[in-house]
């Protein structure tokens, strides 16, 4: 798990590079990530992303209408940005897709234990 100061650092650039994009497409990969069942991650397509936030070492994305994630990186995940069209690797646990851009939530390790909640 990250540090509280990179969790910082890691907030500041999702939100300098995604603010104000609009979400085109939300996939979880891995189906122990996921800790609700409502709102589905497709209910976030089309919505706007108003900002990112941290709580400890909680990641907080926070749409335009009045939905909201929250993700826990545990010991070996990542938010990596990158092309929308790349392929997918085995660390794969969830991508959120903005335009030819993605937010790509991975997670190294045989112990899964990163979270998302919506």
């Amino acid at each position: 798990m990250p540090e509280a100061p990179e969790v910082e650092a890691l907030v500041r650039g999702l939100e300098n590079e995604t603010r104000g994009a609009t979400i085109d497409g939300f996939i979880i990969r891995s189906f122990s990530v996921l800790k609700t069942f409502e709102p589905k991650p497709e209910d976030f397509v089309g919505q706007e992303i108003a900002g990112w936030s941290r709580r400890g070492k909680y990641l907080r994305l926070e749409t335009s209408g009045s939905f909201f994630m929250l993700l826990h990186l545990s010991r070996a995940g990542w938010v990596r940005i990158g092309q929308a069209d790349k392929g997918a690797s085995k660390m794969l646990a969830a991508r959120i897709t903005l335009g030819s851009d993605a937010i790509n939530i991975t997670e190294a390790g045989h112990e899964k234990r990163l979270a998302i909640w919506l």
